[in-house]
């Protein structure tokens, strides 16, 4: 069985628009967002299973992969600081371990894409509320819960999440979106999910909840207002390189918030009539429809 999210997806989406809910707090300002999340074809990521049913969910923390696609309770210790690195490590972690109750059921709709960011570097992260989920357990779940695929992070020899988009790194533009097996990482989760939109041929993205000023509600206790604590050079450098490639023929607009976004970006602001099309219902449904049907050609 193939699991990864490859070329047989590539361009699927033929020109459509997605609505993408991030976790911040202009989500709340979104007027009819369950009607939204009806008409168009919808991205959740990370804890925002817990808020809406989309259409594709996408996620690679190895905690909250595990919390959404296990059945029952699992043992994870708090990992406090330090590397994890291929040939090295110097951590810190609590060592008292937390117990987490699955909840699979939330992923378990047939109909829901589910796509899990993954990297090649076992061992170390699957015990702690730190990293990627591995590939290896990544197609697990695959086998377990249908409609489901796994991509991958691009890491160095030693295992760091590094060269990341940047205006400063040449490769930036064109490693953009390109190899579902090696996706280059940007600081935040948005930038895999703008990447796999961009393979599977968005012309148009719409987002809500991203670079904003304020708590997100999708990453508790994060709080996207102190931008030197969670808003570091990775994040902020990748924020033109998403612009620049979402831009001429194709769209990355924000329907609200967005404020840090727009400090490193120039992004067109969305209008709810682009949402509220009933086309893009029609457009969904068939999308839906073939990714489905390539899990069961598999």
């Amino acid at each position: 069985m193939n699991y990864n999210f490859d070329s047989r997806f590539k361009n699927i989406a033929d020109g459509m628009t997605a609505f993408c809910v991030f976790g911040g707090p202009s989500v709340q300002q979104v007027v009819d967002l369950e009607k939204i999340i009806d008409n168009n074809f919808t991205i959740a990521v990370n804890y925002g299973i817990k808020f809406y049913k989309p259409d594709l969910y996408v996620s690679g923390d190895n905690q909250i992969v595990r919390e959404f696609f296990e059945d029952d309770e699992f043992i994870l210790h708090k990992f406090i600081g330090g590397k994890l690195l291929k040939n090295q490590a110097g951590f810190d972690y609590d060592e008292t371990p937390i117990t987490i109750q699955g909840k699979s059921h939330l992923v378990k709709d047939n109909n829901m894409i589910k796509i899990l960011i993954s990297n090649d570097f076992p061992c170390y992260n699957y015990n702690f509320t730190s990293g990627q989920i591995y590939k290896q357990y990544a197609y697990e779940y695959c086998k377990k819960i249908p409609n489901t695929w796994v991509v991958t992070e691009y890491r160095s020899a030693d295992a760091e999440n590094w060269p990341t988009l940047s205006p400063e790194w040449e490769g930036s533009i064109d490693n953009y979106g390109k190899d579902m097996n090696c996706i280059y990482p940007g600081g935040m989760v948005a930038s895999p999910v703008f990447q796999i939109l961009y393979y599977m041929g968005f012309k148009k993205v719409i987002a809500v909840g991203l670079g904003d000023i304020g708590h997100s509600r999708g990453n508790p206790g994060r709080d996207s207002g102190l931008q030197s604590t969670f808003w570091g050079p990775e994040e902020i450098h990748s924020i033109p390189i998403h612009n620049e490639m979402w831009s001429g023929d194709r769209d990355l607009k924000i329907l609200h918030g967005g404020e840090i976004f727009n400090q490193y970006g120039e992004f067109n602001k969305a209008k709810y009539d682009e949402l509220l099309d009933s086309k893009n219902k029609i457009e969904k449904d068939k999308l839906v429809k073939r990714i489905k049907k390539q899990g069961k050609l598999n």
